[in-house]
Parts: structure tokens; sequence; C-alpha cells
């Protein structure tokens, strides 16, 4: 009788416990990106701070309203000024389970640049042991809220991606969570710049982000991550049929979706989320960690649970670089007129998507010459680069180029 009654304390002692357990709310920290007198960029009606916080305010509304048990929390919701430090240590002090920061890009140099990009942040690229433990702990979980941003953005019609990518923003290296900043669009451009302050298009865009957070929350509590993860790296993300006739004889041979660093410094903005708070860049203060694994499977199983610590592998095949002209729908010949006098133009791809490439070589410093040549005749071409026959974003190609230098 005496150990029954233990049993029955024992156990109300645990019900309270089983109770906060069950009721602790999932919180998620959306940043508005900029902000005051950091306006971010600036097209000629609008400025980035606000169309940042339009978006970023509709989206934590979308969320409160349809995914019971998070909870919300906003670095800003009025027009003030922040740094990235604290912007930071309102997602660290929350005890945030995600970070998601909303920013517009820019092309100064080329007023047609056009698409969506989200980035979360490479493992090595702090000195700091606690931040580089969460990187590594959170790193699948990052990549993967980066795939379903840019998986909504083109189920919603958006033509153009430009895929997920790794840079060193300081907001997503100092968050101790899975964390991406997201670009939706391209304010440089008078189309995009239209369609990102019409009620509409704001509209479009918060609902691609509302459903890419929840998307995410429901692979990663059906613990599906690895294979989602694993499936999206295969096939890039894209959801066929997301395009109708209009959209694709708007961007056909355009520029397509893996331009990085060359052509979206945002008048500046980009370099100054890139630096920690004493100004320093970090992108040349420390190296990017670089999986020496490969993996032995092959075909299919080639995705299939891809190790959770790791980044994607970086370490084999022959590292090139090439300037992007054109993509198509259309195969075009060598001599086609569409290449406007260049020779020996190369192709990749495959069912009805087509990428044309000029001037491949193994030197980063020859290619960046031939960018500044060919964007005399193609305004939007840009820099890209090949890792054996897969293409990477070239911030990655830029690490191992001066790694095996």
């Amino acid at each position: 009788m005496k150990n029954k009654y233990y049993i029955i304390f024992f156990f109300l002692l645990l019900a309270p416990l089983a109770v906060m357990a069950k009721s602790k709310k999932t919180i998620w920290v959306i940043d508005a990106g900029h902000g005051g007198r950091d306006v971010g960029c600036e097209g000629t009606k609008a400025k980035e701070k606000d169309i940042n916080l339009k978006i970023a305010l509709r989206v934590a509304e979308l969320v409160r309203a349809n995914i019971s048990g998070v909870k919300v929390v906003m670095t800003r919701d009025t027009d003030k000024y922040l740094t990235l430090d604290e912007r930071c240590t309102v997602a660290n002090n929350a005890g945030a389970d995600l970070f998601l920061s909303i920013h517009v890009n820019a092309a100064p140099d080329a007023s047609s640049v056009r698409g969506t990009e989200t980035y979360y942040g490479p493992m090595g690229a702090t000195a700091n042991a606690n931040v580089e433990a969460a990187r590594k702990r959170y790193l699948q979980k990052s990549e993967l809220l980066a795939w379903e941003m840019q998986k909504n953005y083109g189920l919603a019609g958006r033509p153009i991606s430009r895929g997920v990518k790794r840079e060193r923003y300081y907001v997503i290296l100092h968050t101790l969570m899975p964390s991406v900043l997201t670009e939706i669009g391209f304010i440089s451009t008078a189309s995009e710049q239209e369609y990102m302050t019409s009620k509409s298009g704001q509209e479009e865009i918060a609902q691609c982000i509302y459903k890419g957070l929840r998307d995410y929350k429901k692979t990663v509590d059906n613990g599906q991550e690895k294979k989602v993860l694993a499936e999206m790296r295969n096939t890039g993300g894209r959801v066929s049929g997301t395009r109708n006739a209009k959209d694709d004889a708007a961007v056909d041979l355009a520029m397509n979706d893996e331009d990085t660093s060359d052509t979206d410094d945002t008048n500046g903005q980009r370099g100054k989320n890139a630096k920690n708070s004493n100004g320093k860049n970090l992108a040349s203060s420390a190296k990017a960690s670089v999986s020496s694994k490969k993996n032995s499977a092959s075909g299919k199983d080639n995705a299939a649970e891809p190790d959770p610590s790791l980044e994607p592998e970086l370490d084999s095949g022959e590292l090139t670089f090439a300037v992007q002209i054109m993509w198509g729908t259309n195969k075009l010949p060598a001599n086609d007129r569409s290449f406007k006098g260049l020779k020996n133009v190369t192709m990749k791809g495959n069912d009805g998507k087509y990428k044309y490439f000029y001037g491949t070589t193994s030197d980063y410093s020859a290619v960046r010459k031939t960018l500044a040549e060919v964007r005399k005749i193609f305004p939007d071409a840009f820099l890209v680069a090949f890792l054996g026959q897969r293409q990477i974003s070239t911030s990655d190609a830029l690490e191992l180029y001066v790694k095996k230098k």
C-alpha cells in the first residue's frame, strides 16, 4: 500500500511537467530587414525597409491565424533602426526555434535582373564555438527551410528561382537556431518593383513565405527532414507545372537562376550584412567547413539520408567558372544569331530548359574579365561555377578556388 502511494505521488509530480512540455509553444522570429535610418535598397519609387516590413507583418499575421502552437516574435514591427547584433539578440534571447530575415535585392548595374533566392549560413564562418556548434546542429534544418521558401515561390508562379545559397550574412551566422535570409525580388528592375509594391504582389509573396514556413514545420514535425531535403537537393527544389505559357515567354532567353554575389550587392547593403559588429568582413576572416566525406551510394540512393551535420559535398570534381548569357526553352545551334557573334558558346540542360555559357575556364581572374566584356553585349550576364558537372554557388566556388591555389 505504501508503495502504491509513492507511485501516485510520483505521477502527480510528473503531471505538471507533462502539461508544460505539451503546452510549450514553438517560437519563430521574423526579421524585417533594415529599418529607420537604414533604408536598404532604393528603387525609383520605394525603399527596401518599407517593403520588408509590410511583408513581414503579413507573414506574422498568416502564421498566427493558421498555425497553432507557434508564437511569432518580430524583431521590429515599426520603422525603427536595429543593429544586426540586436536582431540576433532578439532571436537568441527568445529561445527561438526558427529565424527568418526578409530582404529585397538589387542589381545596380542591371535593370532587368529578376528572381528570388534564399540563403543559409555556412559552417566555419565565425570563431565562436557555441555559434558553430549551433550551426552544425541546425544546418540541415536551415537548408531545408531555404528550399521550402524557394519551392513555394515557384508554386506561386514566380518565373525565376535563383536558388538556395550559402553566404556569410551576419544575422544567419549569429542566431542559434535554424536560420535563413530570403530575397523576395529585385527593386532595381521596374517590373519587380511594381510587383513588390502592389497589394496583390505583397500578398502573394507573404503567402509564399507563410507556406514555406508551414511546409517546413510539417516536414520537421513528421521527422521527414532528411528525406525531403535529399529530394530537394536532387531536383533543385523544382516543382513541375508551376509556370504558365505567359511566364515562359517572359523569361525565354533571359537571365536564370544561379547568380550569387556578382550582381546583387544592393548598393552595398548585402555587404553590410556580411560584416560583424567590428566591421570585419566574415567572408575573408574564416573558411567554410568543407566535407571530406564522399557518398558511396549511387543512383536514387545517392540522395537518401544526407548527414545532418554536413553541407553538400564540395570536395570532388574539377572546379570551373563560366559566364551564363541566357537560358531558354529551345535548343539553339552553336552559330545561332541569339549569341550575338560570341563563339564557342556551350549549353547545358534538357527537357525544355537550356542554359548557355561562354568563356569556361578554371581561372577565376580570367572569367571576371570575360564577364566585364560580355556584359557590354548581354547586360544581364552573370558568373556561374561548376564542380565537375554540378553547378554550385560562386561563393562556394571562390572558397575552393582560394583553398586549392
